[in-house]
């Protein structure tokens, strides 16, 4: 664990005597949850009235009105993800409160929209007790809901207020398909925080968001208690979304609202400059020659805060920066899914149009040792410290902008087997229906850590009922596309292009009748890089190129296991210099079962299949493949028992460098 540095004398604006943190005090080396609570608004009973629209009592109108949020169907499909501490035993039952009491669609276990799960993803939270967050647990998921009506909710609950652990829930959240994860919690920073916890923020493709801290500029802990003179951890990882705060208050303006930076006697959003964190490449501010807090924010102040229901009582003037992380990890499931292979925090330096410009207000609230009008701790035009970017202007600014979608060039990878379920390749033991598994795909077959999505092979085997398979990025019990579709007891591939997952991940998922088990293989052919470093795509009109039943390419059928070589390059339309071709394989007049292999090395006993099929049935697949020394490919006809066959060849494009 990290040792905690000695607590700093705090200084700077007076602390109201009307606000608590929600969390207890953590132990050393342990997270703090960033949630507020204002004890002059009392607790209401359930059944209660309240003085919604009023400030400490905004609801999800007033958060979608102020942040011009969309009220249709966005957001349907996609999962946003919280990460705290220790179990709320009531979670679901406060959150069915909630969206009852503001008419949002009822999400729940029954219906699919909210999951709870331990740190590994398990519904066993024997390990999981109450650690006093319970409040901050409810602020979470129903700030999701405020936000984002249609999402789906993921609450996974770690085992403790450790930063391994919270970062475990971190990993969990994005491998269970979380497109957003919102993080209501800090401690201070340590020059070994990001080398040692860096790995459970960084995952592109996932917006991860992260609570700046409630004690102001350059603060790590309770405003007015045990304060550390340096920013928090995790919102200083590079990786990450760090959310600051504003306060939030109605107005006759066109918007119908104004904000300022937090800072007042409740506390004041935290910023400043990480110690130790590199600058990423989209910020561009001089004040902090490595990473600045915050990129974005939200209402966080607790005398404009937002009504919460937990445990049959409704709380009034709850904030903290807690309630503006998921509120801007809803906004980019609104926007939709982030493109792979990018940090979404980076959107939100590309497009100021559709931001609100946060102007006003000083969050040195602990130290007043700020400079004045310095951006760090103002807010100021433009960028500043306590408010990043500003605050949601609809959701233009959390979708990907064009200039991210960089054409991917393709790598072509001569074919590799990295799943095979029969011999625990990738993964061990059959697939069960409609149970979603992943495996490791980047770092295997050559396939490297940058890679964004792959081409390959996917074969079922010992399937004991029909059914499909699904390969994905994403792990899906019930997947709503298919990738295969086959009977009982017949071997069947089918060529995929496929974007990975987080960590260079795929899952695929054996859809069929209950108590069914498959076997899964997977042969990667190829990968993409979201960059020119590799091959171009260049389609033609369909020409084939080999049929041996006619003497196209090669002459004659081929016999068991006796690979063959035929020319590809300066043939229909390929060109000398072309690195792989896309085609279709086809094999007819079969007198053995078995599965042909294509490839750019010529192999009389391949380890890796393209086309699998039995007797009297001609068969196809798409592929894209390699090719080989001079432009060739070479084809092998793999049986258990001798035998004969034609084999088709039609190419439909080539990759150039």
């Amino acid at each position: 664990m990290f040792g905690m540095a000695p607590p700093v004398a705090a200084s700077g604006a007076t602390q109201s005597a009307n606000v608590e943190a929600v969390c207890p005090a953590p132990t050393s080396g342990a997270a703090q949850c960033l949630a507020l609570r204002r004890t002059d608004i009392a607790a209401r009973p359930a059944l209660a009235a309240l003085p919604l629209g009023t400030p400490g009592y905004y609801g999800p109108a007033d958060i979608r009105s102020a942040y011009a949020l969309p009220t249709g169907s966005e957001g349907t499909g996609m999962t946003v993800a919280v990460v705290d501490a220790g179990d709320l035993p009531t979670a679901e039952a406060d959150l069915a409160a909630y969206r009852s009491q503001f008419d949002l669609p009822p999400c729940t276990t029954a219906n699919g929209c909210f999951r709870k799960v331990n740190q590994t993803g398990g519904t066993d939270f024997s390990n999981t007790p109450d650690v006093g967050w319970g409040l901050e647990i409810a602020l979470d998921i129903e700030m999701v809901s405020a936000a984002c009506a249609n999402c789906n909710i993921l609450l996974v609950e770690a085992d403790s207020y450790y930063l391994s652990d919270l970062g475990t829930a971190v990993n969990t959240a994005v491998s269970m398909g979380a497109i957003a994860v919102s993080n209501s919690y800090g401690s201070q920073e340590y020059s070994t925080s990001g080398p040692q916890l860096d790995k459970y923020y960084n995952h592109p493709g996932v917006a991860i968001t992260v609570a700046t801290g409630d004690c102001g500029y350059n603060c790590a802990g309770v405003f007015h208690q045990a304060v550390y003179n340096k920013v928090e951890y995790p919102a200083a990882s590079q990786y990450v979304i760090a959310v600051g705060g504003t306060r939030l208050t109605k107005d006759g303006s066109a918007r119908g609202w104004t904000e300022s930076a937090w800072g007042d006697g409740y506390g004041g959003a935290g910023s400043g400059c990480s110690l130790y964190e590199p600058k990423p490449s989209w910020q561009q501010d001089t004040g902090c020659s490595k990473r600045t807090q915050a990129d974005v924010s939200a209402v966080a102040d607790p005398a404009t805060g937002v009504a919460v229901y937990e445990n049959s009582h409704w709380y009034g003037g709850i904030g903290g920066t807690s309630a503006a992380s998921p509120i801007i990890a809803a906004a980019f499931a609104l926007a939709g899914r982030p493109a792979v292979g990018t940090y979404p925090v980076s959107y939100l330096y590309g497009d100021t149009a559709d931001l609100n410009d946060v102007i006003g207000g000083n969050n040195d609230v602990t130290w007043g040792t700020c400079p004045v009008n310095s951006y760090l701790c103002n807010g100021t035009a433009g960028y500043d410290g306590p408010t990043g970017r500003g605050t949601p202007n609809g959701t233009g600014a959390f979708t990907a902008p064009l200039s991210t979608m960089l054409p991917s060039t393709h790598h072509a990878l001569s074919p590799a087997r990295i799943l095979d379920t029969r011999d625990g390749t990738g993964l061990s033991g059959a697939f069960s229906s409609h149970l979603a598994r992943t495996f490791q795909v980047s770092g295997r077959g050559g396939v490297p850590s940058n890679a964004t999505a792959v081409t390959g092979n996917l074969t079922v085997t010992g399937q004991t009922s029909l059914g499909y398979l699904y390969i994905g990025p994403i792990a899906r019990n019930n997947p709503t596309s298919s990738t295969l579709n086959f009977p009982t007891g017949d071997d069947r591939a089918n060529a995929v292009t496929v974007a990975l997952g987080a960590g260079g991940t795929l899952s695929v998922t054996y859809a069929a009748v209950p108590g069914a088990t498959a076997q899964v293989i997977f042969d990667v052919t190829g990968y993409f890089t979201p960059d020119s470093t590799g091959a171009t795509y260049h389609a033609l009109a369909p020409t084939r190129i080999l049929d041996t039943r006619y003497g196209t390419g090669l002459w004659g059928v081929f016999s068991s296991h006796v690979a063959r070589t035929f020319g590809v390059s300066g043939h229909g339309g390929v060109p000398s210099n072309a690195t792989a071709v896309t085609g279709n394989l086809t094999v007819t007049e079969q007198t053995a079962l078995g599965y042909l292999y294509v490839g750019p090395n010529a192999m009389n006993n391949p380890t890796s299949s393209t086309l699998n099929f039995p007797i009297g049935d001609d068969r196809a697949n798409g592929v894209t493949v390699a090719l080989g020394a001079g432009g060739t490919l070479s084809v092998t006809y793999a049986t258990p028992t001798p035998g004969t066959t034609d084999v088709v060849f039609d190419v439909t494009g080539y990759f150039v460098p």
